[in-house]
């Protein structure tokens, strides 16, 4: 086995930006991702016991009903952790120690949230119609501000808003622009849609009664989907004189045949608004029977990173051109494994190589040539530990008179 050290240009470092895609399907109040079907488990609703439509973070207590895996701390104070004996990770007191648990499985999924607003007392003690989420948006997106002027309206802090929120596992470090693109169907029909065609956060509408109007804002980096349901105080950046410029949202029904309770309760038959867009989406809805008529799809890509190393592997002419297989060896001359002895000394006589060169021409043999076939690659540290091997997909032959380079990459944490 032979050993070289990286020169300086052989080892670098590079960072990969990827944009996954996902699909979110929100059909009678259940989520599908990806198009997945929701699979039931032998042993719970779905096999990896986590709620329809939602990824297990770890993947554990996969399809169990006991013995689930779990996680614990253990906080000793008279005794060192390496004295508790094995048999006393169980119990929740050892002497003195406490073992405080948790549960797995861990699951992430989208959620809908319809945000009313609340009426309040301001400094001078006067009633006032305020929207506590739609005001953290409010403060939030002044930072989105140089991207539309939409995200600073006061309105957002006193309507009604339908928030749809993606936990970052399915996104990465943001959503990315331009890519998320909004659907509205009624029994199976496309009745509206909405796309972030102008990269700028405002969800304009391509198709339906509010074509042409934008409907919602995205922020970005925080996975949060804002439809306002309806209208709030007019605002100066919109309004000439006593009349609105142009709409900032789009709050009229989609579609006045069908009629659904989207809420799940008592509440009187609704056209559909984007105000209801994605009900049934992990938002406590008690399912209602015409709420199978209506469905929604959710699709974005995600930002993520990811560092790579690469390493250049190089075999150089005249290297490498040795190798401890016994198959290395001519085993059928005289010379092989031969010692010489006398009265004061002994040694090993050198083995012969096999010649393993082919010749083109029948009957005749070509000259010999070490040859040796690598398959597989070390790599190892300052202290000489082999810390990573990567395996080739079939042994590549390597000859004295020819340079090979294995390139291997090597995704950094």
């Amino acid at each position: 086995m032979s050993k070289k050290l990286f020169r300086d240009d052989d080892i670098f470092i590079n960072r990969l930006k990827m944009h996954p895609e996902l699909d979110f399907f929100i059909y009678n109040s259940e989520v599908f991702l990806n198009n997945n079907p929701n699979i039931s488990g032998s042993n719970s609703d779905t096999y990896r016991n986590v709620p329809p439509g939602n990824i297990s973070l770890l993947e554990l207590n996969i399809n169990r009903t006991n013995n689930f895996i779990y996680p614990f701390v253990q906080d000793g104070f008279n005794e060192e952790f390496k004295t508790v004996l094995h048999g006393n990770f169980g119990s929740q007191t050892q002497g003195s120690e406490v073992i405080y648990t948790s549960s797995y499985p861990l699951s992430a999924s989208i959620y809908r949230s319809l945000t009313e607003a609340e009426t309040l007392k301001n400094n001078r003690n006067e009633d006032i119609g305020i929207n506590k989420k739609g005001s953290v948006l409010y403060n939030l997106g002044k930072k989105y501000a140089v991207l539309s002027k939409r995200y600073t309206l006061s309105h957002l802090t006193a309507s009604q808003l339908n928030l749809i929120n993606i936990p970052s596992i399915f996104y990465g470090s943001s959503i990315k622009k331009g890519a998320t693109t909004l659907k509205y169907y009624i029994t199976g029909t496309l009745i509206a849609s909405a796309i972030d065609e102008r990269q700028n956060g405002e969800l304009i509408s391509d198709f339906g009664n509010s074509s042409g109007s934008v409907v919602g804002l995205i922020y970005y980096d925080e996975g949060i989907i804002a439809l306002p349901k309806q209208t709030g105080p007019k605002d100066p950046l919109f309004v000439t004189g006593s009349s609105f410029t142009s709409s900032y949202f789009w709050s009229g029904s989609l579609d006045t045949n069908s009629q659904i309770v989207y809420d799940g309760g008592g509440t009187p038959f609704q056209p559909a608004l984007w105000g209801w867009f994605g009900a049934g989406a992990n938002d406590g809805i008690i399912h209602h029977a015409t709420m199978v008529s209506a469905s929604f799809s959710i699709n974005f890509r995600g930002t993520s990173y990811k560092n790579t190393m690469t390493l250049m592997c190089h075999a150089d002419k005249g290297e490498m051109n040795w190798s401890n297989n016994q198959t290395f060896l001519d085993h059928s001359s005289d010379l092989y494994n031969k010692q010489t002895a006398g009265s004061q000394q002994y040694y090993e006589l050198e083995s012969p190589i096999k010649n393993i060169v082919s010749s083109s021409y029948t009957g005749h043999s070509a000259s010999f040539a070490k040859t040796t076939y690598i398959t597989k690659v070390g790599i190892y540290d300052e202290n000489d530990n082999l810390i990573m091997t990567a395996e080739l997909a079939r042994p590549y032959r390597k000859e004295e008179e020819k340079d090979i380079t294995f390139k291997l990459k090597y995704d950094l944490i």
